[in-house]
């Protein structure tokens, strides 16, 4: 039996419902519980499973936007719940996401079953500043994970920028059996790359908009200035009021502001765009040391990436000498970028393994000899 605790909505998290898809189509035959909350978004589509092994429980609702009375009922009903199933179910491996998830598994391992397994994940990194200037809850929680790190089986981030940060942080304490899982996409989004970009250039952003943190009215006002030779359009689950308002008070035909698409319905809408692009100013370390979902995403439909030369964990992937291309773009400048040269095809396509069936094999193949060596 291995629980999985993820306190977000699984849908508005494509590496956990990508774990899922992966575990069900290997079936190790263990049974697999996932703990997690109900999205208040109405318009997303529910994660499920049709494998019998795999059971889902959704405790509560997750909302930042929520009332602090309303927030804080739902975070007790969520982790009172789930100590309650995980004590009735007694896993052998408990596999929690992000800090905010750990209480259940803290206290199931640290007083009722030692010898449990357990498995850390986390989605973003988060520096001891944010910690401290964030929520009392996150603080304590926090707190308490760091006992765990000396007895975890498996600690992992999604690049090897985070993992050196994160071990900085946490010192003196040294935990074995760090890791890297990258943010990939399945191998079924895969397709091939374009030999021609024809006019007008069609650029998409896919995920959360902001003005203050993210280049987005310099990238848009660029793109007005190309006159029609380059259409914009953002699918967006969530956008603060200032960009809301932005974009309400925009009048171009060039630009468009869409509704949020389903994770496993984003290949096929991808693949109407040339280019996908990166808007993160990098105002927090979790940005700057990031190479995001969406840059994987949109390389595996054959689109081209720019992002802003600000993201060091993204740096490591560019290229302009085969396609798709990744560039590093100085969106604070965007009158000196050259569309000409960006969009130029190469003679030669990259050869991409980004998948997460690669990046989760290490990871599953981990917990299932863990599992199996405690059967035995």
């Amino acid at each position: 039996m291995v629980v999985i605790v993820h306190f977000a909505p699984l849908e508005l998290y494509p590496p956990i419902q990508n774990l899922m898809e992966i575990i069900d189509q290997r079936d190790d035959h263990y049974e697999r519980i996932i703990l997690s909350t109900k999205s208040t978004n109405k318009r997303l589509t529910l994660i499920n499973s049709s494998n019998p092994n795999t059971k889902l429980f959704r405790i509560g609702k997750s909302n930042d936007r929520f009332k602090p009375l309303i927030r804080y009922w739902n975070y007790f009903l969520f982790y009172t719940s789930s100590l309650l199933i995980i004590i009735w179910k007694r896993p052998r491996l408990i596999f929690y996401y992000e800090t905010v998830s750990c209480w259940p598994a803290y206290f199931y391992k640290r007083f009722i079953n030692r010898k449990c397994k357990l498995y850390i994940h986390y989605h973003e990194y988060t520096s001891p500043e944010e910690y401290i200037n964030g929520t009392l809850l996150a603080r304590i929680f926090n707190r308490l994970e760091k006992h765990l790190y000396p007895l975890a089986n498996w600690i992992s981030h999604t690049n090897k920028y985070r993992v050196n940060l994160f071990l900085a942080d946490i010192k003196p304490i040294t935990p074995t059996n760090v890791q890297v899982i990258p943010n990939f996409p399945p191998r079924k989004w895969f397709s091939s790359k374009k030999e021609i970009i024809e006019n007008p250039l069609r650029i998409v952003y896919v995920g959360s908009l902001s003005i203050d943190s993210m280049y987005t009215k310099q990238f848009v006002s660029w793109v007005l200035a190309q006159k029609g030779s380059v259409l914009f359009d953002v699918y967006s689950l969530y956008i603060d009021q200032p960009a809301a308002d932005y974009f309400l008070k925009l009048d171009s035909n060039f630009i468009e502001l869409k509704q949020e698409v389903d994770y496993k319905n984003l290949p096929g809408v991808l693949s109407n765009y040339d280019v996908g692009v990166i808007l993160y100013k990098g105002h927090l370390a979790n940005y700057v040391y990031n190479a995001p979902n969406k840059l994987f995403e949109y390389l595996a439909v054959g689109l081209d990436v720019w992002f802003p030369e600000e993201l060091k964990g993204t740096q490591d992937y560019v290229r302009a000498d085969r396609n798709p291309k990744i560039l590093s773009v100085d969106f604070k400048n965007m009158e000196a970028f050259d569309l000409h040269l960006a969009i130029k095809r190469n003679t030669e396509n990259a050869n991409d393994d980004f998948f997460c069936e690669i990046a989760f094999d290490p990871l599953l193949n981990k917990i299932k000899d863990d599992v199996d060596s405690v059967l035995t």
